[in-house]
């Protein structure tokens, strides 16, 4: 009986590691996103719009300058080809936008030169503030969570937008070892901005999102692998412009893929 204790007390450790982003200056991350949308719009209570949409975008992630030891600068310049069908944007397009984040997947700034971007960089602040990972500072095994919550002014009141990650497998993925992140979780992020440059209109309201997905995290390497993440977006809200307003609501299914496909050395 002892001998049989004592066997079943060995080699039971778990393994753990450490979610943390690595940042080379020497490489470059090639990535492909492949996402749906499907969108209905109601303007004053009456159907405006019913659609999907379908995107294909190539990007490259690159770090462009280390701030400190845990903080970097990274560069992502996208591609959009020309879309000859289902709904997609029918202009081939490219533009570049740039990330501070820390190790533990914190975004602390952001810029793009994306024109067509029609959210204001508070409404990118608030998205960051909330999708940002937050990973453990310390090494964690297989069945850790956590939970990343903050607090929200919305037009309902103060509440708490909060995403619960957990730490599900460790497998290969792609030839990496990778720690497999599941994530569930809201996110509230209030709307306030002109329409468009030179125009007197303003849109105010709010986004609420649902979020599930999970990540295939190369704990080794310090990046992501794959993302698989399901969505769905309830935007309300009203347009005024020239004494004259109109109430919204969309309703947006979305679904994508990312995943890595090669990595360039400088």
């Amino acid at each position: 009986m002892l001998s049989c204790l004592f066997l079943t007390g060995c080699g039971t450790a778990q393994k753990e590691v450490r979610l943390a982003f690595k940042f080379p200056l020497d490489k470059i991350y090639h990535y492909v996103y492949n996402g749906k949308i499907s969108s209905t719009a109601y303007e004053n209570g009456k159907l405006a719009y019913s659609g999907d949409r379908t995107d294909r975008i190539t990007y490259t992630q690159e770090v462009v300058e280390m701030l400190d030891s845990t903080l970097a600068r990274l560069r992502y310049i996208y591609s959009m080809a020309k879309d000859a069908g289902g709904g997609g944007d029918a202009r081939a397009k490219t533009w570049t936008s740039e990330f501070t984040m820390a190790n533990n997947g914190k975004i602390v700034d952001f810029s793009s030169d994306e024109n067509s971007a029609v959210q204001s960089r508070d409404y990118f602040r608030y998205l960051f503030e909330q999708a940002s990972s937050m990973y453990p500072e310390q090494s964690v095994p297989v069945g850790y969570s956590w939970t990343h919550s903050v607090k929200v002014i919305s037009d309902t009141g103060a509440t708490d937008a909060s995403t619960t990650y957990k730490v599900k497998a460790l497998v290969r993925e792609a030839g990496y070892d990778c720690a497999v992140i599941e994530y569930k979780g809201n996110m509230i992020i209030p709307i306030a901005e002109k329409q468009a440059a030179g125009s007197s209109g303003v849109t105010s309201g709010t986004d609420r999102i649902e979020v599930n997905g999970v990540v295939y995290f190369a704990y080794t390497q310090g990046i992501i692998i794959k993302q698989d993440e399901s969505s769905r977006l309830m935007r309300t809200g009203t347009m005024s412009e020239n004494g004259k307003s109109v109430e919204f609501k969309i309703d947006e299914r979305r679904s994508y893929t990312s995943s890595l496909k090669q990595i360039e050395n400088k």
